[in-house]
């Protein structure tokens, strides 16, 4: 195989082809599970799916761009009984000063030729949403009309020996080097305070210790609005976290670096902007992302340097609107980078989106563990889905005190923690010890046929134990727990709280959160209350919590950890003899194992600001934010670069192993010790109907053994066209 030479600038390529001939080209090597906790609404008749859609909307592109006010968009519409609630002006000739400067001639062609767009939220009281469509479909002024779809939420640093995905030395029983390695990019460059990644989420905590520094300050009020972004989720000004998802994935992007405290973000220095588009429970609708991109728009044509666009989100909903968005903001340099998704889908049969958008402004990514696989939970797709990276048990930045003991050194443990339990030897929680634990179970006779021993599938150290209960045989409806006793002070005023990493696996469900499914549930209570058998005893009959508790669903085979921390309920706290407890409740007959680690009870009177605020996650949401940094680091090191050449550049950086050949279409993750070819990606290909000739843009095309094969319609023959590279475009 021939190697291709790598260039990181614009190509543009002439083949001679017959106008009504399709073209081809080809080239040589071309948030994953929901807890539920204390506090949640878990009545089953509000556990049933939402809509896909809001009923009763639709978002319309009209034909004419220039329409710029309600009352207009309105008149425009030749259909009764509806409303325009919201219009959005994509304006895309207009250019700042500021921002022609760092863009190549190819991107600043393609941003001025591009063509404005103007989009209306149309609402109807009486119309439902497939009527109302079908009336909005006919009428002459409108281009594309369609539901407002839901979507869903993929150095010295004291942390940094935790965080793998930058550099792996075989943390959590991983494969040492499987990671971005970025620190081989860092030899050349950090980041800059000049880039602006713009995060699509449940919004960014602002000032946390290791962002505040990294947050992108608005300087062009009253024009955009919002300090450090907006919150469209709840139409204000104030783009704070409140679910914690966003502030995750900024961490990733962007924490501080070499700042003596936490982690560390691919880029060291970078600037943040919070776009809060999800609610407090992960979920948003599309006309909150069409706001986003409009507020993009905006600040690119005021000059603002966004080079990238993290959407760790994702829904099944596809919109024929938002694509052209993505490609409107692309032309003026911003990469949109999308979550694969985490249904364990080939995306290239069963689509999501917007990862499975065809633009050449984005870039789909899928999940890699510790040891280098496809993360068992990430979607894939040899030609929808671009590349991997690390998005299992992935530490960052979180928008709420989070109590992890695992993370923390010894002398911040002594600090806070009362007991501990890693299972390597040092104990002060012996309670938990094989010898110790007592296992129960709702069928008395089952017991004696379950058992708990150490394990070598363990949190952190490369070397390290965990508890393994091993449970053979478990019957469709039993319930099977482990309870430890603790004791709360009289007089305590901030109340000890419960850490647990844990995984599970067992027999493989179908059935939804609290619908004749598998939990696992830890939780704290009195020790004189009898233990939980069934979800329903978490609650009484008035929906008044009976138990302080965190948990998620089980089936299948679990590959990553997932942190649980149970504070006690701070609106009824209770003194005196208390109980930790675990249970599984057994939906489905088969074998269970369930796996702890770092095992915590902080010490009584400590405040939860005392704890920090960093949080293990996994999800194709995680993997995302680490291409986006690389996105930003090549935007660091080639200002003037278009948005293409950024990617192509990005999918250059790329080990390719057997686990992923045919998963994605670059086949491998990215990793900054290796260099591919530069990827082949092309930007737009204009046909010349007179001359016969197609002309295409984008990077990768100065490849020796490219070739341009071109099928003339109604014919299953292909032909190789001829080739002529024109440079320095």
């Amino acid at each position: 195989m021939k190697k291709r030479t790598v260039k990181l600038l614009s190509l543009m390529m002439v083949t001679t082809f017959l106008a009504t001939s399709t073209i081809t080209t080809e080239a040589a090597g071309t948030g994953a599970y929901q807890k539920i906790k204390t506090g949640d609404k878990i009545s089953k008749k509000e556990s049933a799916n939402k809509g896909d859609y809001v009923e009763r909307q639709a978002l319309v592109l009209y034909k004419d761009n220039k329409i710029s006010t309600k009352a207009a968009a309105q008149r425009a519409l030749n259909v009764s009984d509806i409303s325009v609630s919201k219009v959005w002006n994509f304006d895309a000739a207009e250019e700042s000063k500021g921002r022609a400067s760092t863009q190549s001639a190819a991107s600043a062609q393609s941003s001025a030729t591009t063509t404005s767009l103007t989009v209306g939220l149309v609402t109807s009281k009486t119309l439902s949403t497939k009527k109302l469509i079908e009336k909005l479909s006919a009428d002459s002024d409108v281009q594309i009309a369609e539901p407002n779809y839901r979507v869903h939420a993929l150095t010295n640093d004291s942390y940094f020996s935790k965080q793998w995905g930058l550099k792996n030395t075989g943390q959590n029983g991983g494969v040492e080097g499987n990671a971005t390695n970025v620190e081989k990019k860092w030899e050349k460059i950090k980041g800059s305070d000049d880039v602006v990644v713009a995060v699509v989420d449940t919004g960014v905590d602002y000032t946390h210790e290791d962002l505040k520094d990294n947050m992108w300050e608005n300087t062009y009020q009253p024009k955009l609005r919002g300090e450090y972004g907006y919150d469209f989720a709840n139409a204000d000004t104030d783009p704070m976290d409140d679910e914690g998802h966003g502030t995750h994935c900024a961490g990733i992007i962007g924490a501080k670096g070499d700042n003596g405290v936490g982690v560390s973000g691919m880029n060291h220095n970078v600037k943040i902007m919070a776009l809060k588009t999800l609610d407090d429970e992960g979920s948003g609708y599309e006309d909150d992302f069409v706001d986003a991109y409009n507020y993009i728009n905006k600040a690119l044509n005021l000059g603002v340097n966004i080079a990238a666009i993290n959407n760790s989100w994702g829904g099944s909903g596809r919109s024929a609107i938002f694509k052209k968005l993505v490609d409107l903001v692309g032309a003026k340099g911003a990469v949109s980078v999308c979550a694969a998704g985490n249904e364990s889908a080939d995306n290239d049969k069963t689509a999501s989106y917007p990862a499975n958008y065809d633009s050449a402004y984005k870039i789909s990514v899928a999940a890699t563990n510790e040891k280098g696989e496809l993360s068992n939970y990430s979607n894939y797709g040899s030609e929808k889905v671009d590349i991997a990276a690390p998005g299992s048990d992935i530490l960052s930045t979180y928008a709420m005190d989070c109590y992890n003991p695992s993370i923390y050194s010894a002398e911040k443990q002594k600090e806070v923690t009362q007991k501990f339990e890693n299972f390597n030897g040092e104990s002060t929680w012996a309670d938990w010890s094989p010898e110790n634990i007592q296992i129960t179970s709702t069928l008395n006779e089952k017991e004696s046929g379950y058992k708990a021993e150490l394990s070598d599938d363990n949190l952190g150290e490369t070397k390290g134990k965990s508890l393994k209960i091993s449970l053979k045989g478990v019957s469709a409806g039993e319930t099977v727990s482990v309870r430890i006793p603790y004791t709360v002070s009289e007089g305590t005023k901030e109340f000890p709280e419960f850490s647990a990493m844990t995984k599970v696996s067992g027999p493989k469900s179908s059935e939804s959160l609290f619908s004749n499914g598998s939990l696992l549930i830890v939780g704290e209570c009195a020790a004189d209350l009898d233990l939980p058998v069934s979800e329903d005893d978490l609650i009484s009959e008035d929906w008044e919590l009976a138990y302080n508790f965190n948990g998620y669903p089980v089936s299948g085979e679990m590959e990553d950890w997932v942190h649980l921390e149970v504070p006690q309920e701070e609106k009824n706290p209770k003194t005196g003899e208390r109980s930790i407890f675990l249970s599984l409740m057994a939906a489905k007959k088969g074998d269970y194992t369930i796996t702890l680690d770092d095992l915590g009870l902080s010490k009584e009177n400590v405040a939860s600001s005392n704890f920090g605020k960093y949080e293990y996650e996994s999800g194709t949401s995680m993997a995302t934010p680490f291409v986006t940094g690389a996105v930003a680091l090549e935007a660091a090191e080639n200002p003037k670069s278009s948005a293409v050449e950024r990617i192509s550049a990005v999918l250059s950086q790329v080990k390719r192993t057997d686990a992923l050949d045919g998963k994605v279409a670059t086949g491998g993750m990215l990793d900054y010790t290796q260099k591919v070819a530069n990827a082949l990606r092309i930007s737009t290909v204009k046909v010349n109907q007179s001359n016969g000739q197609i002309t295409i843009n984008g990077s990768g095309l100065d490849a020796a053994d490219l070739s341009v094969n071109v099928t003339e319609k109604g014919s299953a023959t292909a032909k190789v066209a001829k080739i002529v590279p024109k440079c320095g475009i």
